[in-house]
């Protein structure tokens, strides 16, 4: 099983942010940690005993987490579930958070042997137009230091189609951010959420975003380069040297259970489905109330076949066709053959080694042909 636990503060909301996260203080984090450790107890004993296999902190801001309230957070984790003795343990962080030597050595002392930065950009302007507050010099410095502590396994979160940027200035970004020799990269197209600073900014024409060319074209030149530095694209938006795959998001695309501990976590187990209550005041009275397996969706075949096709065709992997029919009975070729065969005439996919997997083209056009894939579901069942 994988354990995710979300981090729910933020020294600033970035522009185009939608997650669940508030303004960090000294005795909001205190309360937080303290409920955290609560509820690990609640599911310790309501969920059988499962082998974590890895940990994540996300956000949120995690690296606002200091080293001992870290450690009280691990050792719970480690008192209360069978982690694997060589489970991967990533913490995101922000460099203006991260920068501190001290702490960054703190946090692989601790166990942590991933680290995840946002660094989204190494251009001035493009970081203030999205509301992060470091700059690319604290950046450059943050890979340094955390290299210094110890951390062999980086993975850097960076941003394409921001606007006023061209594909060669996506291509000189990829060029800089390579030279930092990360073993991983999430290379995210910018999403414009609803209710964000940057959506109202992009309706009134404030911020003009690239053309729908030049956004396909950032993300097939830029794919082909990162590929020529050694970096595999392993999934839509995710590439790393060989060996460095996340194991944890890894472990989402391949559909196994996960736990979800914090504010406006989600969880997946037993083909049941809930989050956590989104504020921290909701989340302490579910804590406290012992309230927070209430009202699970209930996965049916058809979530669970759709879910599956969804995942494996995000992937270089791609769908295994094989398999998809010995779980669910029915083959996957013949019920969509004429889409298929579409797909394949228009290089937009085409069968692998068993699988059917998205062509570049294809994976730029993803949302379109999974949706094409999905069936209705038969019921919307809780509990």
């Amino acid at each position: 099983m994988l354990l995710y636990i979300h981090v729910p503060f933020c020294r600033s909301k970035c522009r185009y942010c939608a997650f669940a996260s508030g303004p960090f203080s000294t005795e909001a984090m205190h309360c937080y940690v303290h409920l955290l450790i609560r509820e690990m107890i609640f599911w310790k004993e309501r969920i059988a005993p499962r082998q974590i296999e890895t940990i994540y902190f996300g956000g949120g801001t995690p690296s606002l987490v200091a080293a001992a309230d870290l450690a009280r957070i691990l050792d719970a984790i480690f008192s209360l579930f069978d982690v694997h003795s060589d489970a991967e343990i990533t913490l995101e962080g922000n460099p203006e958070s991260a920068n501190d030597p001290a702490y960054l050595q703190a946090l692989y002392s601790l166990g942590v042997n991933r680290l995840s930065l946002g660094v989204q950009s190494l251009n001035p302007r493009h970081l203030a137009m999205l509301g992060r507050i470091h700059s690319p010099e604290q950046a450059i410095q943050t890979v340094t230091r955390a290299r210094e502590a110890g951390f062999q396994n980086i993975s850097l979160d960076c941003i394409w189609g921001i606007p006023g940027q061209r594909p060669d200035d996506w291509f000189k970004q990829i060029e800089q951010f390579t030279a930092l020799h990360p073993e991983h990269l999430s290379c995210y197209g910018l999403s414009v959420e609803p209710g964000t600073p940057l959506e109202r900014d992009v309706d009134q024409r404030l911020l003009i975003l690239p053309t729908q060319d030049d956004q396909a074209r950032m993300f097939l030149e830029g794919t082909a380069l990162l590929t020529s530095y050694g970096y595999h694209q392993y999934e839509i938006s995710n590439y790393a040297l060989k060996g460095y795959q996340s194991q944890h998001n890894s472990g989402y695309w391949e559909g196994r259970e996960y736990l979800g501990l914090g504010p406006s976590a989600v969880s997946t187990v037993d083909h049941k489905r809930w989050q956590n209550p989104l504020t921290l005041t909701a989340y302490e009275t579910a804590v406290h109330q012992k309230t927070l397996d209430g009202h699970p969706q209930e996965l049916d075949p058809t979530d669970l076949r759709n879910e599956h096709i969804m995942l494996s065709l995000r992937t270089s992997k791609g769908l295994d066709l094989r398999a998809y029919e010995q779980t669910y009975g029915i083959p996957f070729l013949g019920t969509y053959q004429n889409l298929i065969e579409a797909l394949h005439q228009n290089n937009l996919a085409h069968i692998k080694e068993g699988s059917l997997c998205l062509t570049p083209q294809g994976m730029l056009v993803s949302n379109s042909i999974i949706a094409d894939f999905m069936d209705t579901p038969t019921s919307s069942k809780t509990q």
